[in-house]
This record gives C-alpha cells, structure tokens and sequence, in this order.
C-alpha cells in the first residue's frame, strides 16, 4: 500500500478557484462579488488540504484500532475499500496507548491565573485578589482542564488544533433589563413587531475544533502573518430559516459539499444540512476596520465590515500544533512518526499468529495411499509420505525466537520516540 506522508504535502496543486485579489480591495457592497470571491476562498482551503485530510483520517483510524486502506483499482485514492476498512486482524494499538498517556502527561499542568495590582496600594491588591478568585471560578465553571485535553489530543493526532474563543449574545443569565421589564410586565419588541422571549448577557464559548472545521489564510509560513480564519460548521436548513426568514427562500443545503465524519471514517454529504462558513478578517493596514461575514454557499447570511467584532483585533482562533517545522505553518503530530513501526509490529505479530497456526498445530504423517486425503477438512493438518511410514503425530516450533525478539525491541522503540 502507498502511503501519502507529510512531506509530500508542500507541493500540492491547488484547483483554479485562487481568487485574483484580496478580500480588503474587492467591492463589499457588492454582494455577488463579496459572495463569489469567499466561495472560491473556502474551496480552495479545502481542496489544498483534501490530501492531509486522508492521512489524519489513517492516523485517526490507528488510535481507535481500526485498519485502513486505499482503493489502489480506483483513479482516486480517496476511495476505501469498503470490505477492507475494518478487517480482523492481530492488532496492537501503541497509538492509543501512547496518545492518552501524552495527554494525561500534560493534564498535570493547570491554568494558573495571575492577576497583578497597579500599585502597592491595599485597594488594589485586594481588586487583584478578588479578580483573580472570580476568573479562577470563571475557568472551573467553564471547564479549562477539559478544554486543554481535548486540543492536546487534537495536537497529538491531527498535528494541530484550533481553539475556537468566541461571543455568544444567548448564553449567560437573563439580562437584568429584561428582567425588570419583564416583573413590570412590559414587552419587548424587535424591528418587525415580534415578542422578544429573552435577553441574556452573553458569555463566550470556547470549541476546539481540528484542521477539517478550521482554516487558515493559505501562503503564510507563520501563524503570525495570518489575517483570515474561516471556520465551519454544519447546521440543519429549517434552523438557518427560522434564524434569517427574510432570506429563507435563499438557504438551500449543501449538497456538493462534504462532511468528514471522524467516527465512522468516512467523508459524506449532510443531508439538508447547510456549510455554515464564519470568515474573519482581523484589522490590518489595508482594512482597519477588519471584516466578519458569516454565509453559506450561494448566500450570506450576515457581513459587517465597518465594525471588527473583539476589540482585541486578533483572530478568535488560538491555533497550535504539536511538531513544527522550521518555515512551515503546517503542524504534524508525532503519531506520523510512529505508523509505521505500528504496522511491523502488528505484521511481525500477525505472521507469528500465522505461523503458530500452521506449523504448531499437530499433524498427520500417514503413507501415500493409506488415508483418502478428502476427509481433512483442514489442509495444515496432515502430511502424505511415500514409502512404509506409520501414521504418527507430530508437532513443530512455528514461532521462532527471533520474531519473538525482534517485536520486543519495536515495542521498545515505541517508548524511545
């Protein structure tokens, strides 16, 4: 089987839909224009990345202990063999193993929350005390430690891990406003009349996404020179319509685009479900004011690019990577490093169950013409001679020493890299 590695990635051709200017000098007003240039702009993330894509999902499959396989009849190597995902097989899964105990390692490391004073006044110490308590509360309740775990092992197996930080206008308690509007038992409306249920303060969210629901800017080297994020999710049709009715008529599902499901391992069409992209454009010298569009192909759904959404003016994606390499912004995980000798090791241990199989099981030694061969059902188990030897049973060594040796130094290797 040919197996598509990380260094074969740097030349990847992209697919013609690379768009001739910058998101910052086309028309914004334009809205066939603004629409035209995001839609070339997320395919040709994706497509830049499809091939990346199917080694993660290899990868992937190893730490659930599940075989992979490419299609070698079929022009494309993105198709499985269907009978050949999952095959039963003697298997050794290293990679779990080696992925939890790398995550549990850095599980020990805990957010530590530091909140200065301004000056040695007692005031401000005590402000700096209480911060400190309530942003401490603020992470426990939030769940830090579970969200850490999550992107390292994202880290671990994917090479990379966006953590998705951003504003969400229905969490939070019920705003105090409303609250009281509500006891006086006054209503609140929106633009077109209707009842507004609820007004909540709003919190963040915090989702740690992999490299098939985030993108970044392509032809960048480092994280630093990135100016757009786009990041996908995936949302039924009736749900878009009742959030934007006076579009609906334009919201239709993505029927072209696909899904990779990582549980099943296989990429798939969402049935009436919608690619919900979110592009972000921080502040820069050419777009001060930065841009947030929010769409799906063939509409969009929301733009605003007069007012950056964080004052912060940085992208809400916090990207890392477990192995970086010197000019690349492409983060590889250390389970490519290791696929290869857990395949040996699962062929070495396959071969020996193989050979115990066949060569340990007690044979038949009979003379030529003594025993009519066709009442074996088993064809290991039994050996014609010519000549005057008596029946007997007989057994040999079918796992030999070396083999024993030889997996026992690749399991030591394992916990050398």
């Amino acid at each position: 089987m040919r197996q598509n590695v990380f260094d074969m990635f740097e030349n990847d051709e992209l697919h013609g839909s690379s768009n001739d200017k910058l998101f910052p000098f086309i028309d914004h007003e334009n809205e066939k224009e603004c629409l035209d240039w995001l839609e070339k702009d997320i395919y040709e993330k994706i497509e830049s990345r499809r091939s990346r894509l199917e080694v993660l999902r290899r990868l992937d499959a190893l730490y659930k202990g599940a075989s992979y396989r490419f299609d070698s009849t079929r022009h494309s190597d993105r198709v499985l063999v269907e009978e050949g995902f999952k095959q039963p097989k003697v298997f050794t899964n290293f990679v779990n193993e080696m992925v939890e105990a790398k995550v549990a390692q850095r599980a020990r490391f805990k957010p530590a929350i530091a909140v200065l004073p301004q000056s040695d006044e007692v005031q401000d110490e005590w402000n700096a005390e209480l911060a400190k308590f309530t942003l401490t509360a603020k992470s426990q309740e939030m769940d830090f430690e579970t969200v850490f775990a999550a992107g390292d092992k994202s880290n671990f197996l994917r090479g990379e891990s966006y953590t998705y930080v951003r504003w969400n206008k229905e969490l939070g308690e019920i705003h105090p406003s409303f609250a009281k509007l509500t006891e006086e038992s006054i209503e609140l409306k929106d633009d077109d009349g209707n009842v507004v249920p609820a007004v909540t303060t709003g919190d963040i969210e915090i989702k740690v996404l992999g490299p098939d629901r985030a993108f970044y800017e392509l032809r960048k080297s480092s994280w630093n020179e990135v100016n757009t994020v786009s990041v996908i999710d995936w949302v039924h049709q009736d749900e878009l319509k009742s959030l934007y009715p006076e579009i609906e008529d334009k919201i239709h599902p993505s029927s072209k685009d696909y899904f990779m499901d990582w549980t099943d391992q296989e990429s798939r069409g969402m049935n009436r479900h919608c690619m919900v992209v979110e592009f972000y454009h921080k502040p820069t010298k050419f777009m001060p004011n930065g841009a947030y569009v929010k769409y799906i192909p063939g509409c969009i759904l929301e733009i605003n690019t007069e007012k950056y959404p964080y004052d912060h003016k940085k992208l809400p994606v916090i990207f890392d990577t477990d192995i970086d390499v010197d000019g690349e912004i492409t983060g590889r995980p250390f389970t490519a490093n290791i696929e290869r000798l857990q395949r040996l090791h699962d062929m070495v241990t396959a071969s020996m169950a193989k050979g115990y199989a066949i060569a340990s099981s007690p044979k038949l030694v009979y003379p030529k013409g003594a025993i009519d061969p066709n009442q074996f059902t088993n064809g290991y188990a039994a050996i014609e001679y010519a000549g005057p030897v008596a029946p007997q049973l007989v057994t040999y060594n079918g796992i030999p020493n070396a083999s024993l040796d030889f997996r026992a130094v690749l399991e030591l290797v394992f916990y050398m890299i």
